[in-house]
């Protein structure tokens, strides 16, 4: 049966999950101080699933030459960026969005099919990514923004 117009066939566009690339972009470090379980938990999942999973962190912290940049895990690829947040306000600001362009170009260079902002500061890096490699998006707040003004 011929697709009406503006409709796909997905089924010609469905890859077996062993070629498929997963980015997830992460507002802080993945395993460092501790272990973000929710993600972790996800990208283990879908390695399983023959998925291959890099998880791009900005890790914020000081001893950045004593923390590898990029590490494995139990087949998760793990691969930071360091900027640190020092001095005033606009000095932050500049800091916050050197890092989100860090993010940005390294899931371009890894030219995912499948790109999960995990965070509200990480959807526009993935979303301009995406544009660039064609990829498909994929977020979830893990906070409820709208409750937290209320707090």
């Amino acid at each position: 049966m011929p697709l009406r117009r503006g409709f796909r066939d997905h089924k010609s566009e469905v890859r077996p999950a062993a070629m498929t690339k997963v980015a997830m972009i992460l507002g802080h470090d993945l395993l460092i101080p501790n272990e973000d379980t929710r993600v972790y938990r996800e990208a283990l999942s879908l390695v399983k699933a023959e998925y291959e999973v890099t998880v791009f962190c900005w890790s914020r912290r000081a001893d950045k030459y004593e923390t590898k940049w990029d590490e494995e895990r139990d087949g998760i690829q793990v691969v930071r960026v360091f900027q640190e947040l020092s001095g005033g306000f606009f000095s932050k600001v500049r800091g916050f969005r050197k890092a989100m362009k860090q993010l940005q170009e390294k899931v371009i260079e890894y030219k995912p099919d499948i790109i999960h902002a995990h965070d509200l500061e990480t959807l526009d890096p993935a979303i301009k990514a995406a544009t660039t490699n064609h990829a498909k998006v994929i977020f979830d707040s893990h906070e409820d923004w709208p409750m937290m003004e209320i707090v």
